[in-house]
């Protein structure tokens, strides 16, 4: 989480140093990040199992975290 923040950073301040279309490595590495928070939240579905996963102590992060990645397999779908 924090080495993505770090690059959304990073990637922030080319944008606007350089405005224009996005470069191709921005796009790679965002989506190299999405890949990994999907994987880890499998990992976390299947490790816990569905049931403690949506009714555990961790419920609200859980969806949260969800809503989140959900959202960015949604938008590189679109896109």
């Amino acid at each position: 989480i924090i080495s993505n923040a770090v690059f959304l950073g990073v990637e922030v301040e080319y944008y606007v140093q350089h405005p224009g279309p996005s470069p191709i490595w921005g796009e790679v590495i965002g989506q190299i990040y999405n890949f990994l928070f999907l994987v880890e939240l499998i990992f976390r579905l299947v490790g816990l199992g569905p049931a403690l996963f949506f009714q555990g102590e961790s419920w609200a992060w859980n969806c949260m975290d969800l809503l989140i990645v959900g959202s960015a397999i949604f938008e590189t779908l679109v896109q």
